[in-house]
């Protein structure tokens, strides 16, 4: 039970970072972006430690983490277009 609530734990952070990075791409404030980038960090911090202790669980638990690696790498390319 514990992997599952961490499994949802990190999938809910990466909407939520996925929120921010759009809500800071659509306005184009600074302290948007600095929100967005902690989002960010949090996030690839819960799936770092998901995907280090091996807490993916079922197959469906690693498809749902690798899908959420694969989202966090195009939402930090889009945090690094909007910063540059």
């Amino acid at each position: 039970m514990e992997h599952e609530r961490q499994l949802m734990e990190a999938i809910e952070s990466v909407e939520i970072a996925r929120k921010a990075v759009l809500n800071a791409q659509g306005n184009n404030d600074s302290q948007q972006l600095q929100e967005a980038q902690q989002c960010l960090i949090r996030a690839q911090k819960l799936v770092n430690a998901i995907q280090r202790n091996g807490v993916t669980g079922d197959e469906h638990g690693q498809k749902e983490i690798h899908r959420a690696q694969e989202m966090l790498n195009h939402l930090f390319e889009t945090q690094t277009s909007l910063q540059g």
